[in-house]
């Protein structure tokens, strides 16, 4: 009996010896078929120039000179003690809004005057064409969000001080200069989208918006200058480019393959084939978001469900990203509706006279073509005239036409209130 019993177990020994063996040689052969493939798709994307971790984030070297960098970083300690002082005036947005009451006109004049230096470092910061901001090559995926988010913290403030320095000229009687500064405060918003991550990126539409929501005030306040309406277009013009959604999605497949090589680091059993699993399925996410972008809004998030993907244990943990990849396309075409919104609105009013009752046709504007579509259906923007003047939006993302209610984005645009939303007097 027990003769039996130790041939039996040292048969079972060697049938599992010889399992074992063939699972790693099966394990082996994986990898190895697996790499090869991953490899040639990480190769073909070096090869189109693509980062892919976030080592090949850094920016280009620029001379201090053209480096928009050194003034926010010679800016950032004041504009922090400044946006206390703000959020202590105008508690909850922390920012001016119109209208000022005279005692809010005084105080925040005083403001200004007791820190004379923040606003021309701003604009010196606007007028630089290099940016490079600071970065570290070696960082953990957590150590450059942690960065990222200090970066955000600044635009922000940055935001909010010159917003609120346009609202105070806009109550002494100076929109021309309010609309300069707005201007500036467009260019700001434009240098989060240098910066790495994805999170950067939605920090610049963030302060696009409400740069943008600035210069409306601006412009339903009193007439500016046709010079100034020029150089607002212009500005308007460079928002409009879809490279920069894609810039994005790619910085942030490099932070996402980057978090990939840090797991495996640090978890024994997500090496070889695994590994290369989960790297291949972040690149297919990527990919399929990254076509789509070429895409109509309207095709795209019908299409957002349709996955047409391999079976993998960690299709789930993919899957995590697609809502944020969504979202971040949603806020692109909103900045998109918005800065359109805002270039036909400059250009009816410099255009089309006061007493007109009915929207002018669009393709009369002097403005690109493209430039007057509703990014989220393709059809043009909507154009309307109330009694406080005029209205001009897109559809949203529902793309329903909710009659130009701009309230939480159900439409997107910019132009004279309209009287009969909740809240209107």
């Amino acid at each position: 009996m027990r003769k039996r019993l130790a041939r039996f177990l040292k048969w079972a020994a060697i049938a599992c010896g010889l399992l074992l063996a063939a699972c790693l040689l099966a394990s082996a052969g994986l990898t190895w078929i697996t790499g090869r493939r991953l490899e040639a798709r990480l190769a073909a994307l070096r090869a189109a120039g693509d980062p892919l971790t976030i080592a090949d984030l850094a920016p280009t070297p620029v001379p201090p000179a053209e480096d928009a960098a050194v003034p926010l970083a010679r800016v950032a300690a004041a504009q922090g003690a400044f946006q206390k002082e703000l959020t202590a005036l105008f508690p909850g947005r922390g920012v001016a809004d119109l209208p000022l009451g005279p005692g809010e006109q005084a105080k925040l004049r005083a403001l200004f005057e007791a820190q004379p230096e923040i606003v021309p470092l701003l604009r010196d910061a606007a007028s630089r064409p290099g940016y490079a901001p600071p970065f570290d090559a070696a960082a953990t995926t957590t150590e450059m969000l942690k960065r990222s988010f200090e970066l955000m913290s600044r635009h922000r403030e940055a935001s909010r001080i010159l917003q609120s320095r346009s609202a105070l000229l806009v109550a002494e009687g100076l929109p021309d200069e309010a609309l300069e500064l707005q201007i500036v405060a467009l260019r700001l918003a434009r240098l989060p989208f240098r910066e790495p991550t994805m999170s950067n990126y939605l920090v610049g539409i963030a302060c696009t918006r409400v740069a943008a929501a600035g210069v409306n005030d601006v412009l339903q306040s009193a007439p500016v200058s046709e010079a100034g309406r020029r150089a607002l277009d212009a500005e308007l013009a460079l928002l409009d480019d879809p490279a920069l959604v894609r810039r994005a999605f790619k910085n942030e497949r490099a932070y996402s393959l980057t978090s990939v090589n840090e797991m495996s680091a640090n978890l024994f059993w997500l090496t070889g084939w695994m590994r290369n699993d989960l790297t291949a399925l972040m690149l297919d996410l990527f990919d399929d978001q990254i076509r789509k972008l070429d895409l109509p809004y309207a095709q795209a998030a019908a299409t957002a469900s349709a996955t047409g993907r391999r079976w993998s244990p960690f299709g789930t943990l993919v899957d995590l990203l697609k809502p944020a990849l969504a979202s971040t396309r949603e806020a692109t075409e909103r900045l998109r509706a918005a800065t359109r919104s805002l270039r036909v609105l400059n250009a009816i009013q410099s255009r089309v006279p006061t007493e007109a009752e009915a929207p002018p046709p669009l393709d009369s504007l002097g403005l690109p073509r493209e430039a007057t579509v509703d990014p989220f259906t393709g059809r043009p923007l909507l154009v309307k005239k109330l009694p406080s003047g005029w209205l001009v939006y897109s559809v949203g993302k529902d793309l329903v036409d909710d009659g130009g209610d701009l309230e939480k984005d159900k439409d997107v645009g910019f132009g004279a209130p309209r009287e009969d939303l909740p809240g209107r007097p």
